[in-house]
């Protein structure tokens, strides 16, 4: 199995137990980072008397700063939490509104320059 992100096709590498998977990227190597790791958490986990399923993405990726030239690790780290029974119209809209906020500048400005209030 693959993912495509962005036209990037990320091919799968080792599971990292049972819950979690490791996806590499094209530009992966020994020294350079470029994979995606997708990680669940079956609904067993009690808060306020709800269980939740969890998943995460974590987005890794090498990029060289402006000075000595060293790689290093740029990351997105994106998670939910979803309370059992969820309506699946309710996770769609959910995942919806991240994504269309993740396209926005408001996005890129809060990743680049730490600003928050737009």
């Amino acid at each position: 199995m693959s993912l495509t992100l962005n036209a990037k096709s990320y091919t799968n590498d080792v599971a990292r137990g049972s819950d979690a998977y490791r996806y590499l990227g094209p530009l992966n190597t020994a020294s350079f980072a470029d994979y995606v790791d997708l990680y669940r958490t079956a609904a067993s986990n009690v808060d306020n008397g709800t269980a939740k399923s969890k998943s995460r993405l974590k987005l890794t990726r090498s990029a060289t700063d402006g000075t000595s030239q060293l790689a290093t690790d740029l990351i997105l780290d994106l998670g939910c939490s979803i309370p059992a029974g969820t309506a699946s119209a309710e996770i769609d809209s959910l995942i919806d509104d991240v994504a269309a906020f993740v396209a926005t500048a408001a996005f890129k400005n809060l990743v680049k320059s730490h600003i928050i209030n737009q």
